[in-house]
């Protein structure tokens, strides 16, 4: 019978990230976007995302699945995690 795998190796925040498309809806200058998150080396989220090559601090917004819905011909997005009120 194989040894039971301790639980944070099932939780591992770098693997599930190989496999889901997380972004962030952030406020530029040009205004709202979505930018792809870049996870810390622990895997946990520190509001950094990507903007042309170079990683950025954006606080504000909220975070995406890159799971979209097309609805009446328009691609949405359902926010996974709501951001500050």
């Amino acid at each position: 019978m194989p040894a039971p795998m301790p639980l944070g190796s099932l939780l591992n925040a770098p693997d599930y990230a190989d496999r889901v498309n997380l972004i962030k809806k952030i406020k530029t200058a040009n205004g709202w976007c979505f930018a792809p998150v870049v996870p810390e080396l622990n895997g946990r989220l520190k509001d950094r995302v990507s903007i042309n090559g170079q990683v950025e601090v954006h606080p504000e917004g909220g975070y995406y699945s890159g799971l979209d819905s097309l609805r009446d011909g328009a691609t949405t997005r359902q926010s996974d995690i709501d951001g500050p009120a």
